[in-house]
C-alpha cells in the first residue's frame, strides 16, 4: 500500500476578507446606535424592577 497525503489550501483574496471584515464592522456600528438609542431612553425614565423592591 502507497500511503496517501491530503494537502488542503485555504486561500483568501482581498475582497473576501475585505467584505467580511466591512459587514462586521457594520453590525457591530449598528448594535452601538441601538445601544445609545436604548440607553437615552431609558436615562430619563424609572425603570420597574419587581425583584429589586423584594429585597
Amino acid at each position: 500500500m502507497s500511503e496517501r497525503t491530503l494537502i488542503v489550501i485555504e486561500q483568501h483574496t482581498f475582497p473576501d476578507e475585505f467584505l467580511e471584515q466591512g459587514f462586521d464592522l457594520g453590525v457591530l456600528e449598528f448594535t452601538d446606535l441601538l445601544l445609545a438609542l436604548i440607553d437615552e431612553t431609558t436615562e430619563y425614565c424609572k425603570q420597574n424592577v419587581p425583584w429589586l423592591e423584594q429585597k
